[in-house]
């Protein structure tokens, strides 16, 4: 089923974007009157602006206002022979260094081509050189961003993080998982004293996660971790395959693998004299929910079970609520919701039901052309 395990990946990294950049490839009334706005500001612009070609170099920031959230998108421009080069940042998404395909200056006129998040910035320099008047496109969306030069970018402080230097032990680690032929990477953080300790492994929800499950700079795993282990227990937390230090293909591999990694983590838990071999559990958050109790199914040696946001109701069902309510959100009007979840569903239906893999991706290919 190599074509289902490809289609849910991509419907969860489209769910992800759409809440990140509330993007959708329907057109809807915000977005035609967000490109009014901007083509007015354009228009109201001067053409050409007199004097020297204008300086991009220095660091560009802007405001994306989309689906109740304000994200900040940043351009590092920098000269490259007779034109320009970029990195993008995406700072409240905890996002550096983006590549840049191509910076195009023609008069006034900018365009930022950005094809590593499928998005480009449309703008044009106003006659003081210090605005961009323009807008952020990606996934069919219009979105009116003014830059404006900064000498930095101020970064990101969450209050409920953890800093050093902590009151407890933390060690970086590396297990193995035979069966899959990979291994991987991660924290364990143990108090000082009082060997041996209970421990939790913990398991990330749906999407690639490092180990501290870091999305828009939040850092719930480090939290958590932090927050038991001061009160006495060994905590592990470890990074998704493919991510950070650890190996494996997140591309092809369905719950059931993440399983595998999430019982290589306790028996590695099992190998050291300072845990408590008889209390170590798992705490699982959204997917991990779902993953938890697989493994504590097959291994009932599992002390205990933590299931945080897990799903209450089958996953295509929950994929389905979450899209409607994303669009909605974004200001998609009911009936282009509706087109789009009856596409969706037929696309599950084809990779729940079709067990050859060739005839399911030419039905979902008919459905997406």
């Amino acid at each position: 089923m190599k074509t289902a395990i490809l289609i849910f990946t991509a419907l969860f990294a489209a769910l992800f974007l759409l809440m990140s950049c509330a993007s959708t490839t329907e057109t809807s009334a915000s977005q035609a009157v967000a490109q009014e706005m901007v083509e007015e500001e354009v228009e109201e612009s001067p053409g050409d602006i007199p004097g020297p070609s204008p300086n991009l170099e220095g660091i560009w920031q802007g405001v994306l206002e989309a689906g109740g959230a304000d994200l900040r998108l940043v351009f590092r421009i920098s000269p490259e022979g007779d034109g320009w080069k970029a990195v993008m940042d995406s700072p409240d998404q905890g996002v550096s260094g983006i590549p840049v395909e191509s910076v195009a200056l023609e008069d006034a006129k900018l365009l930022i081509d950005v094809p590593a998040v499928a998005g480009r910035y449309e703008g044009e320099i106003q006659p003081d050189g210090k605005k961009i008047a323009g807008a952020w496109k990606q996934g069919g969306g219009s979105y009116v961003v003014t830059l404006e030069p900064v000498e930095e970018v101020e970064a990101v402080r969450r209050p409920q993080d953890p800093e050093p230097p902590y009151p407890y032990r933390v060690e970086e680690v590396r297990f193995e998982n035979p069966d899959a032929g990979i291994s991987l990477a991660g924290a364990l953080t143990l108090p000082r004293e009082g060997d041996p300790f209970p421990a939790a492994v913990l398991i990330s929800g749906s999407g690639s996660q490092d180990r501290n499950q870091q999305i828009f700079n939040h850092r719930p795993f480090l939290v958590i971790a932090d927050f038991l282990t001061r009160r006495g227990f060994a905590v592990l937390r470890f990074d998704d395959r493919g991510v950070g230090g650890s190996e494996g293909d997140p591309r092809v591999a369905t719950s059931e693998d993440f399983a595998g990694d999430a019982w290589a983590a306790f028996q590695f838990l099992l190998r050291r004299p300072d845990i408590d071999h008889a209390a170590i559990g798992f705490i699982g958050h959204s997917e991990g929910g779902i993953i938890a109790p697989l493994v504590a199914a097959e291994h009932p040696e599992a002390a205990f079970l933590v299931l945080l946001a897990g799903p209450g109701i089958p996953g295509d069902e929950l994929i389905s609520s979450q899209s409607r309510a994303i669009l909605r959100a974004s200001g998609i009007a009911e009936q282009q919701i509706a087109v789009i979840d009856e596409r969706d569903r037929r696309i599950r239906d084809i990779a729940k039901n079709e067990p050859d893999d060739e005839k399911a991706a030419e039905a979902i290919r008919a459905i997406l052309e």
